[in-house]
């Protein structure tokens, strides 16, 4: 009984610490978490599934091809000041992208507050594949560990 009444006390536990182990996750997964909004502008997605517009202007075109960086679609990386600004700001029970890059504001007026977030798609990635399995380790370890 005794193998029984320590894996209930450690349910329990798991329970209870269950909103921090994830907010833990989420915290450790922050490189990951700005990477997916990274692969979306590269793409040149919104976190509303839709282009990045107004596109390019032919000046900008012209740099771009000089520069040997895509330009049949808007992707906000020059030099990818904007991009290693991505962070997470967390809360109590959710998290948001934000732009620490000073030319976030102008990005977001010209672009849309939708170039930070994440698509649909991503959102199902982020809980399959970096989430769910972050959460999984930390309740083993409280299973097996503890």
């Amino acid at each position: 009984m005794e193998v029984l009444d320590n894996l209930i006390r450690k349910l329990r536990k798991v329970k209870d610490l269950l909103p921090a182990l994830l907010l833990a996750v989420i915290i450790e997964s922050e490189a990951a978490i700005a990477d997916l909004n990274i692969e979306q502008l590269q793409a040149g997605i919104r976190s509303d599934s839709s282009p990045i517009e107004p596109p390019y202007t032919p000046l900008t075109v012209a740099i771009k091809k000089v520069k040997g960086q895509p330009f049949d679609r808007v992707t906000l990386r020059d030099e990818g000041d904007f991009y290693q600004g991505i962070k997470i700001e967390v809360f109590q029970n959710e998290f948001r992208l934000i732009g620490t890059d000073n030319k976030t504001f102008k990005l977001e007026s010209k672009y849309g507050e939708a170039i930070l977030g994440l698509t649909q798609e991503n959102r199902i990635r982020l809980i399959e594949e970096i989430l769910l399995p972050g959460l999984v380790d930390k309740i083993r370890d409280i299973l097996y560990y503890e």
